[in-house]
């Protein structure tokens, strides 16, 4: 069996876990929102691509060859964030404590390392793959070099088929293809105008930048002459863009076995956890210790659950924390609440609870635009299983339906004690709706959403995934109860019934979610 090298881009990890997480900081003011999202991803990213050889790679300060190629390469580029660059060296130092590889050199951007360290390990015989979300790599997708990108709905593994289809050319023609439209992070000039569909279209009718530049004068109108114009500075377009697979590594790397995986030093990575309040990860740890396991970051449990890298990942997986939650899960019973007394019988059986427990609540809504969705329903739940649904009168649904400001009276106390713990999925959204007929929601405790963000912050947040990832709960999603395009129904379409049972179901997930959740981000030692 080949061995696998993982290749981590980290200078694109810590922006993006910076601003996928919402602020967090120590009980001293010290942010921690980009090390806790960084670190996150590591995990998660340790556990989908099981290897012994890692290395997590970083840009160096200062200038690189291609500024002296050209001088304004990167120069619009904004500072920093300081609240940003006081995390940078503390990420650092969380790789190297958890045992992984790192790589910081002088001169040589991070994607010319991973590029020159990916043509060395397949020269070796190992498979490569690298995990970024930066499309420039696509250049070096081959049969033997992988991407894998973390961040968005699902993890995405792309090969050279996959390159095609997402981008509309083959790997040995990215190069062309970001030359052309050139790159405005990077502040590199390209065509004027020219955009993914253009440029797809000239490489696929000339074959390459060589062709659409020997052909320029048949393209006509604007975009023809925005070419014309460029033709002398798409050579050093295509140089800034190409990523360097022969950088003088043999200092850093002189071998592959540098890059093995290390064990972590326990003590050390324990009062790093303890310095950033990070005491989930610190329970772990002690656990694992007192187990007698050495690797950090799960990766050792990890490689005898997960298949060759190639395949997809396991979807489902739970941390190993939480590994027994889906046994014995309380069955679900579902009331629906046909009136008025009824609406009031629960209000006051949900009062009785304030201060005992958090309730969750999910609501159901519909319409065209945020500021004119209207609530249809609101569903509460327990973690027993319990659970109600409320109907709610649109001006369309009349049957078995309680007017807006008849539920807002009703469940006032619910709604807006702030005594009344409750929990929620996308509490903002449901702010809007209520706000949009003149009710108030407060008292909101915890949102399971913005919960995952802070524990796994580069996974999908959609409550269907969170069910199966931490629960291994089955939640139907929206469009197999509505369907979709021209022929999708409204939720008035299927029925109070059925509708009831699809907001009910998700108000029992909030709820187990909500105590999984808590858990993990307690500050209890």
């Amino acid at each position: 069996m080949k061995k696998t090298l993982l290749l981590i881009d980290g200078s694109n990890f810590i922006f993006r876990a910076y601003h996928a997480v919402p602020p967090l900081t120590t009980s001293d003011g010290r942010p921690t929102n980009a090390i806790r999202g960084f670190l996150s991803m590591l995990r998660v990213l340790m556990k989908d691509v099981p290897t012994e050889y890692v290395a997590c790679v970083v840009d160096p300060k200062g200038k690189t060859f291609r500024s002296d190629i050209y001088p304004e390469y990167k120069a619009n580029r904004p500072p920093m964030p300081e609240e940003l660059a006081v995390q940078i060296p503390v990420i650092f130092e969380g790789v190297k404590k958890e045992g992984i590889p790192f790589l910081q050199v002088p001169g040589i951007e991070a994607d010319d390392t991973i590029g020159t360290l990916a043509k060395r390990a397949t020269a070796e015989g190992f498979t490569v793959v690298i995990a970024t979300g930066d499309k420039d790599y696509a250049q070096l997708v081959n049969e033997d070099v992988i991407l894998i990108n973390t961040m968005g709905k699902d993890n995405t593994w792309m090969n050279t088929e996959g390159v095609i289809q997402k981008f509309g050319v083959p790997p040995d023609r990215i190069i062309d293809y970001l030359a052309l439209m050139g790159d405005k992070i990077d502040n590199v000039p390209g065509v004027p105008k020219c955009g993914e569909k253009t440029a797809v279209k000239w490489i696929n009718e000339y074959g390459s930048m060589d062709g659409v530049i020997e052909n320029a004068d048949k393209i006509k109108g604007k975009i023809g002459e925005n070419l014309r114009n460029s033709l002398e500075f798409l050579p050093t377009a295509r140089a800034l863009v190409t990523i360097k697979t022969d950088a003088d590594l043999s200092e850093e790397v002189p071998t592959f076995e540098t890059l093995r995986l290390r064990e972590p030093n326990r003590e050390e990575l324990m009062d790093y956890y303890n310095k950033l309040e990070f005491r989930t990860w610190a329970r772990e740890l002690k656990k694992s210790s007192a187990a007698g396991e050495v690797k950090s970051l799960d990766s050792a449990s990890s490689a005898s659950k997960r298949a060759v890298v190639g395949a997809a990942p396991i979807e489902g997986e739970t941390l190993d924390l939480f590994a027994s939650e889906s046994q014995a899960a309380p069955e679900r019973k579902l009331t629906i609440i046909q009136d008025e007394t009824q609406a009031k019988e629960l209000a006051q059986h949900l009062e009785k609870l304030a201060g005992q427990e958090e309730i969750s609540m999910y609501v159901i809504s519909e319409g065209e635009g945020q500021q004119s969705l209207q609530p249809l329903g609101a569903a509460f739940g327990r973690e027993n299983g319990e659970s109600w649904y409320v109907p709610i009168e649109d001006g369309i649904l009349m049957s078995d339906a309680i007017a807006p400001e008849v539920f807002g009276d009703i469940f006032k106390n619910v709604l807006n004690n702030p005594k009344f713990g409750k929990a929620g999925y996308d509490i903002k959204q449901t702010r809007h709706v209520f706000a949009n007929v003149g009710l108030t929601l407060e008292g909101m405790q915890d949102d399971v959403m913005l919960q995952s963000y802070v524990l796994e912050a580069h996974r999908s947040h959609a409550i269907e995934k969170l069910a199966m990832n931490w629960l291994q709960y089955e939640l139907a999603d929206e469009e197999s109860l509505l369907g979709k395009g021209a022929k999708k129904k409204s939720f008035r379409d299927v029925g109070t019934e059925k509708t009831a049972e699809f907001a009910s179901q998700r108000a029992y997930v909030i709820a187990r979610l909500n105590r999984l959740f808590n858990k993990a981000l307690s500050d209890d030692k």
